[in-house]
């Protein structure tokens, strides 16, 4: 009863901790993860592999057992016996080093996949992660033929009364695996007092769509640090390694909003998203947090 007591623990825990780690808090769900491996690693009995897969055979009441589903479950127990062979020193030594792991892969997904702002269904997380495997393959196939047209090296644009003034600062050609092209757009500092520069990007999208047709992505920045870091790491991809959680603040304030036209992955079909770096509690920006079904042709 001990060992199959600790191995049903162990699958609860598992089960949990999966589903805190990707819907709720990842550092949580690590945690329930790595107590699910300490309990099933040290848990229950002397039985050997064999004899624990007869006892659930026999629990499940003569139900039939797929020949892959029993040799795994050997394979599973074989392994926590390994493991209660092992000195204190080595457990401890796995186990810190399956925690780091799994916080790596975590932090990696995360930042790559991109989490919605509102806690996404699994069902956007996996467009998103197609999307954005598809985007890579087709930039990586056309990027010697990109023509892009950047702007002359200067500051943020200063504040301005004319809200709706705008800037292409970068143009990348086919950058979506629909054959879409990517564009990067700064614009004057916004007015934080109220949502009213909510209506002046929708203006600017319209003229932009107007202009360059509805199969595009865009970006609107209201820095230029932030649009060139942001250019750097998912348009050329030339920046070579992980935003800093410096520059990831600084691009949740910064990144006004993206809009994805004619994209059918996304949620919608034309998709405005505003402070899409952002989270509802953000300072300053979190009230603003919005993704809504925008079609700028209109």
């Amino acid at each position: 009863m001990g060992g199959s007591s600790g191995c049903g623990c162990s699958f609860i825990f598992f089960v949990i901790g999966g589903f805190v780690l990707f819907f709720v808090a990842w550092p949580i769900g690590v945690i329930i993860l790595s107590l699910a491996a300490l309990i099933f690693m040290s848990g229950g009995g002397r039985k050997s592999a064999n004899k624990q897969a007869a006892v659930v055979r026999q629990k499940l009441s003569g139900k039939r057992i797929e020949l892959w589903g029993e040799n795994a479950f050997r394979a599973a127990v074989r392994m926590k016996n390994w493991f209660g062979r092992q000195s204190r020193t080595v457990k401890i030594v796995l186990l810190i080093s399956a925690v780091a792991l799994s916080c790596y892969c975590v932090m990696f997904l995360r930042q790559e996949i991109g989490v919605s702002n509102q806690n996404p269904s699994a069902t956007e997380q996996i467009q998103t992660a197609v999307a954005a495997l598809f985007s890579q393959r087709e930039t990586a196939a056309v990027l010697e033929n990109q023509t892009q047209t950047p702007i002359p090296n200067q500051t943020d644009l200063p504040l301005s009364s004319e809200t709706t003034n705008y800037e292409i600062v970068f143009e990348i050609p086919n950058h979506r695996y629909d054959g879409g092209k990517t564009l990067y757009v700064l614009i004057n500092q916004i007015d934080l007092s109220s949502d009213d520069f909510k209506n002046d990007i929708r203006i600017i999208l319209q003229d932009i769509v107007a202009q360059e047709g509805n199969k595009i992505s865009v970006e609107i920045h209201d820095s230029r640090a932030t649009l060139d870091l942001s250019y750097k790491q998912y348009g050329d991809f030339s920046l070579g390694r992980p935003l800093t959680q410096s520059e990831l603040d600084n691009r949740a304030i910064h990144l006004i909003a993206s809009y994805d036209g004619d994209l059918e992955t996304m949620i919608y079909v034309n998709t405005l998203m505003f402070f899409p770096g952002a989270f509802t509690d953000t300072p300053n920006v979190g009230i603003y947090v919005e993704e809504i079904e925008f079609d700028a042709r209109k």
